[in-house]
């Protein structure tokens, strides 16, 4: 039908024969796309779900599954790289695909990201996500503990956006030397208030809310704490997150993809329209970050 309402005379298995050629035919495209990505010595990571159609034998009779999709993005180049192993959110997805990259990732506090930090013998500095950290707390607000940390939080915002990089002759370096000047009493009160969270097993019980969410924090201490060692390094995974923004407003829409592509290529060339699309509705942008 789609193909009949824009003037092509063309039918189903035809149009399916023809998009897997193109699929193999984009798949060197695919391949210079991935090994680019790579090369930016910043990247942000993350993984999301999409409904994927199954056999139903296969499947304990269910006819869908939830599929992973896995994103790097190259903050530097402004690059969006997906790829998709048969739905898989193991960690040996993410092991295999970063193995020999050298850089910084950026992620929420998933244990595949921190193994591929810890297994690179130092190559691979692991950021983590302010913003994961603060979500729990945001769900608490009222709470003067929360409260207390959702404040400092938005103090380092509200300082890094004293200035920009690339305005007024600001630097990369001047942005690392002001960043290290205001972050550090305020990264200090805030593990205070955290350990101070946990301390108090009376108010604030092991299986509450409250003691959850410090426990997280300070579990991505270290990668809080790396973000202060450059001066483009985000504060959050923000910009990967508007990415996969699109990828859940397609969920709600398109409700399932087919059988999982065999093709990398065509899995990449198709959510890569995706998002394509979603910039052309101003739902989302991929900024350049100044180096």
């Amino acid at each position: 039908a789609y193909f009949n309402e824009n003037g092509f005379n063309i039918d189903k298995q035809t149009a399916h024969g023809l998009l897997k050629k193109t699929a193999l035919l984009f798949e060197n495209l695919y391949k210079a796309m991935q090994k680019a990505v790579k090369e930016d010595n910043y990247l942000c990571c993350d993984e999301t779900y999409h409904r994927v159609l199954v056999k139903k034998e296969l499947n304990d009779g269910k006819g869908s599954r939830k599929g992973y999709v896995w994103v790097i993005v190259a903050a530097h180049l402004g690059l969006a790289y997906f790829f998709y192993d048969d739905g898989s959110r193991s960690e040996e997805v993410i092991l295999k695909e970063l193995k020999g990259y050298s850089g910084a990732i950026q992620s929420d506090g998933l244990g595949a990201y921190k193994k591929v930090a810890a297994q690179s013998g130092g190559k691979i500095l692991r950021l983590a996500c302010l913003q994961h950290c603060k979500r729990e707390f945001l769900d608490m607000k009222g709470n003067a503990d929360a409260d207390k940390i959702l404040t400092l939080a938005n103090q380092l915002y509200q300082n890094e956006h004293k200035h920009k990089i690339g305005e007024d002759g600001w630097t990369v370096k001047d942005n690392l030397r002001w960043r290290q000047e205001y972050a550090s009493h305020i990264l200090r009160q805030m593990k205070e208030m955290l350990l101070k969270i946990k301390s108090q097993p009376r108010k604030y019980p092991p299986k509450s809310q409250m003691f959850k969410a410090a426990k997280y924090m300070l579990n991505e201490w270290d990668g809080i704490e790396a973000i202060t060692t450059g001066g483009d390094y985000s504060w959050d995974n923000n910009l990967i997150e508007r990415i996969n923004r699109y990828i859940s407003l397609s969920r709600k829409n398109s409700l399932f993809f087919r059988q999982p592509c065999r093709s990398r290529a065509w899995l990449h060339l198709l959510l890569s329209r995706m998002f394509m699309q979603a910039a052309q509705d101003k739902l989302l942008r991929v900024p350049h970050r100044h180096t």
